[in-house]
């Protein structure tokens, strides 16, 4: 299935005027496998960036650089798309209502994704223990 995007824009690459479901997954898998080499290379390294509810909730510099890689990669890719990442949010309900309705308003008049992403799901079930 093809996704259409109508935009005026010649200077984007045919993939983020017109793509398919598999060039998402492709630049999904990409994203989760360059993050994944993150965590590899840092798991057991607890650099504790800040806390957010309690001393429990962690976000460790890998929660950060994890996301920041996934984030380059997918809007190098989708230039047009918007991205919403965990730890550039808040805790708690009200929060994280304010950066979704924050996210979803557009200036913009092209179509584009919300890519929605948590790096390290658990990071205080076990990634830095």
């Amino acid at each position: 299935m093809k996704i259409q995007s109508s935009t005026n824009t010649s200077s984007l690459s045919a993939m983020n005027t017109s793509r398919t479901y598999q060039d998402i997954l492709q630049i999904a898998m990409e994203a989760a496998k360059k993050a994944g080499s993150i965590m590899k290379r840092t798991t057991g390294q607890i650099d504790v960036s800040k806390t957010k509810v309690n001393a429990a909730d962690l976000v460790t510099e890998s929660d950060l650089e994890c996301q920041r890689m996934i984030r380059n990669v997918i809007l190098d890719a989708f230039p047009q798309d918007k991205f919403l990442g965990e730890e550039d949010v808040d805790a708690g309900r009200l929060a994280s209502i304010s950066a979704l309705q924050s996210a979803l308003s557009s200036d913009s008049v092209q179509p584009s994704y919300l890519w929605i992403v948590d790096p390290i799901d658990g990071t205080y079930l076990g990634f830095c223990w």
